[in-house]
């Protein structure tokens, strides 16, 4: 009796840990945080004039993801990308870059999102409450060059 309770336990422990094993190795596939901001650069103590918009891009999973590119995408499914990037760029957890442009351009009502894509094709989004927040204020006029 007390050998089939501790072959049952066995079984049953045993049965959990295949168990958590397949589900931590399916679900660790990398995550990347995407937060888009307006910010200004300091060089050497001066403030450059110009503002600009910026994606910092974190990886927020438990393994290292390549990042490929970093754009957005319009509401008609067209992509745009940054190209003076240092991309493409292996982070790894923790770790993060950030871009930026000068033009605003892409702040239309037609922008739909901005985004950080890996290696593998998906697409990370910043969140829809930033991307529409910029683009009132850019709406706004608020994207004009700094005064000094």
């Amino acid at each position: 009796m007390l050998t089939t309770i501790l072959a049952l336990w066995g079984a049953l422990l045993s049965s959990i840990a295949v168990g958590w094993n397949l589900y931590r190795d399916l679900s660790e596939k990398g995550k990347l945080r995407v937060t888009c901001y307006v910010g200004c650069t300091i060089e050497g103590g001066k403030l450059d004039p110009n503002k600009y918009l910026v994606w910092n891009v974190t990886n927020i999973g438990r393994i290292s993801i390549l990042v490929k590119s970093i754009g957005g995408k319009n509401k008609d499914d067209t992509a745009f990308f940054i190209k003076e990037s240092c991309l493409p760029k292996m982070l790894k957890p923790g770790e993060y870059i950030i871009e930026s442009v000068a033009d605003f351009s892409v702040l239309s009502e037609n922008l739909k999102s901005l985004n950080a894509y890996d290696s593998l094709g998906r697409e990370f989004k910043a969140s829809r409450k930033q991307v529409e927040q910029l683009k009132k204020d850019y709406e706004r006029g608020k994207m004009d060059v700094v005064a000094n």
